[in-house]
């Protein structure tokens, strides 16, 4: 009897060591699932959440960037288009413009010889205080009273513009009438000039075949073969 009662008295000890044990173990396992102690928290959750915001910003970004370019090229396709078409439009107006723009050929009547014998001088003349540098002039006097050129134009003109009057240096008395005649048909009188004084002449030769400039000396020195000075046309010119 007394050996039972001391084989249950040795196990009690053992049980108790045994019961605390186990609660050490519990208590040491509890600690670590909450996370207690120096023992450091598990991150993973945390850096799988942190990636996939990064990957969420990195998506966005990419997206903004697909969107910047598609909107750039699109800025850049308008432009170009508008900027041929300016220059289409451009080239166009060039083109007109040149195509309605003409150039007046002209020519000097002293640079074509007369039809008949007789020739007027050419070269500068001044007349009523102005120079002409390609002038027709003739000498006028008792023995020059009148006379006239002619030219031959074969209808290629349609205008004929030039001065007429007596050259500065002629005598103070003198006084010319100037006339031209186209294909015999009289087209202009300057009326009687004096000395000193002058007349623009513009007018139309379209179709005109043979052009006259005539002079009629009517006042001045008529003694025979006086040198009362000189009928002048200055710078008389042709255009086409």
């Amino acid at each position: 009897m007394s050996t039972g009662s001391g084989r249950r008295k040795s196990r009690v000890p053992t049980l108790v060591m045994l019961l605390v044990a186990l609660l050490t173990a519990g208590a040491v396992t509890y600690a670590a699932t909450r996370g207690g102690g120096d023992e450091p928290a598990d991150t993973s959750a945390s850096a799988t959440t942190t990636t996939t915001a990064a990957e969420t910003t990195t998506s966005a970004a990419e997206t903004t960037t697909a969107e910047s370019t598609t909107t750039a090229e699109t800025t850049t396709e308008e432009s170009t288009t508008t900027s041929a078409s300016e220059s289409t439009t451009t080239g166009e107006t060039t083109t007109t413009r040149s195509t309605t723009t003409t150039t007046a050929r002209t020519t000097e009547l002293a640079s074509l010889q007369t039809t008949g014998d007789t020739r007027p001088t050419t070269g500068e003349a001044t007349i009523d205080g102005r120079s002409f540098p390609d002038s027709l002039s003739t000498r006028i006097g008792g023995c020059d009273t009148n006379g006239s050129f002619t030219y031959d134009l074969g209808g290629d003109y349609r205008s004929f513009a030039t001065t007429v009057g007596t050259t500065d240096d002629s005598d103070s008395r003198s006084v010319v009438r100037f006339e031209i005649y186209a294909d015999d048909e009289l087209v202009y009188t300057s009326g009687n000039l004096d000395q000193g004084q002058s007349a623009d002449v513009d007018i139309s030769v379209a179709n005109t075949q043979n052009l006259r400039l005539g002079y009629l000396f009517i006042d001045g020195d008529l003694s025979r073969c006086s040198n009362a000075g000189e009928a002048a046309w200055g710078d008389p010119t042709l255009t086409e």
